[in-house]
């Protein structure tokens, strides 16, 4: 029977929205806009303003979401 509080957990696939990049062997990220998940390569650091605090945090957002506000 496996172990469910393993400190190795199985690596699940995953395919990137924007250019459907599939891997098993890296952990995927998801934008904090559309909270889609992307591969590093459309995936960039963007500093964003916390409403809440007034401070500026870095999210990781994904190139559609960088570009949509453009359009």
């Amino acid at each position: 029977m496996p172990d469910m509080c393993s400190d190795n957990p199985e690596k699940s696939p995953w395919m990137c929205h924007v250019c459907s990049h599939t891997s098993n062997d890296s952990e995927p990220i998801a934008c904090s806009v559309c909270y889609k998940v992307t591969c590093a390569l459309h995936l960039a650091h963007k500093t964003v303003l916390n409403e809440e605090s007034g401070l500026y945090e870095l999210q990781p957002i994904c190139v559609e979401c960088q570009i949509k506000p453009h359009l």
